[in-house]
């Protein structure tokens, strides 16, 4: 990070503030993860660079869920998954996902279980994770954690959410009006 702020290099500041973030995110260090977030986004979006708009909207989607400020991490979740489906970046998209399963997760939403439900039920906490957790398209790290919460979880039935662009456009879809 040092180096590309000697040389100016904004691309790479933005990208490392974000992978920053993300790493003091899992050290439950959310307060700095957020200030770097959000040097990052802001940097990102002058920039115009939908991939590391991501990463740091993610990032700050993360710290706000791990603070208990769910309102400020569904206002990031949303965007986050409008701009990964309109750009069609499937695994940003899906780690998404992964974070609005976690939102869920530390708001405590109940999740249905009865069988009449399930077929028209919303997607739950439970079904985001087995999704991220064997899609081929999903980042390995965000695969990992998904599979790692889902083996912490009560089972549940889980919901075959699709995995084709336009199954996850819908989800995407589904998932910003519910956030």
């Amino acid at each position: 990070l040092a180096l590309f702020r000697k040389i100016g290099y904004r691309l790479h500041i933005a990208s490392r503030l974000g992978y920053l973030a993300l790493i003091l995110n899992a050290r439950q260090e959310c307060e700095t993860a957020q200030d770097l977030a959000q040097a990052g986004l802001t940097i990102a979006a002058e920039l115009n660079i939908p991939g590391v708009i991501l990463q740091n909207l993610f990032a700050l989607a993360e710290a706000a869920y791990q603070q208990g400020h769910f309102a400020t991490s569904r206002r990031h979740l949303r965007e986050a998954l409008t701009l990964a489906s309109t750009y069609g970046l499937w695994p940003a998209l899906l780690t998404g996902f992964y974070h609005v399963a976690c939102l869920m997760i530390e708001e405590q939403v109940p999740e249905e279980q009865t069988a009449e439900q399930t077929a028209t039920r919303p997607a739950t906490a439970c079904d985001l994770l087995a999704l991220v957790a064997e899609h081929p398209a999903a980042w390995y790290a965000f695969r990992s954690r998904a599979q790692q919460s889902l083996a912490q979880l009560e089972p549940t039935a889980v919901t075959d959410l699709g995995r084709e662009p336009a199954a996850l456009r819908h989800l995407a879809e589904q998932l910003c009006a519910r956030l």
